[in-house]
């Protein structure tokens, strides 16, 4: 029993020297004393040593909602999702996603049917066309002059 808490906390230990947590000095205590407090109940293999949470990610096999082949979604995708905020696994494979995107009449890009409108840029004098319609008044750049302007 001893020897099991003993590998437990080295084990800790190192995970917390490589990055696992990531706190201030004054609070590493409180830190450490969570982390060592849930090793019974977590698997110590199962710690990531980049954050301290357990990972739980693993190729899964999915079915098509459109073709009803199977595809994998990759435990790198899962991650992927995760880290975006994403709460549903895709439910369709890569192929009908690409048909279903390349189907809708603006190629995906949610830009189908925007109206430019005709100017002359306030800096260069090169002539361009912008999203919105120009006032009088306020200076209207090419998309070179208002990245330069921006980057500033």
């Amino acid at each position: 029993m001893y020897d099991s808490h003993l590998l437990k906390t080295e084990q800790a230990f190192s995970i917390l020297a490589s990055g696992g947590c990531q706190r201030r000095l004054s609070s590493l205590a409180q830190c450490l004393w969570r982390f060592l407090g849930a090793l019974d109940d977590r698997n110590l293999d199962q710690i990531s040593a980049k954050g301290g949470h357990p990972v739980s990610f693993a190729d899964k096999t999915l079915q098509c909602a459109d073709c009803g082949a199977d595809f994998v979604f990759t435990a790198e995708e899962q991650e992927f999702f995760a880290s975006k905020g994403y709460t549903n696994e895709p439910k369709r494979c890569l192929t009908c996603r690409r048909s279903r995107r390349s189907q809708k009449p603006d190629g995906g890009d949610g830009f189908q049917g925007r109206q430019l409108y005709s100017a002359v840029c306030a800096q260069c004098g090169k002539d361009c066309e912008v999203p919105f319609e120009p006032r009088d008044g306020r200076p209207v750049y090419c998309s070179d002059c208002f990245g330069r302007l921006r980057s500033r």
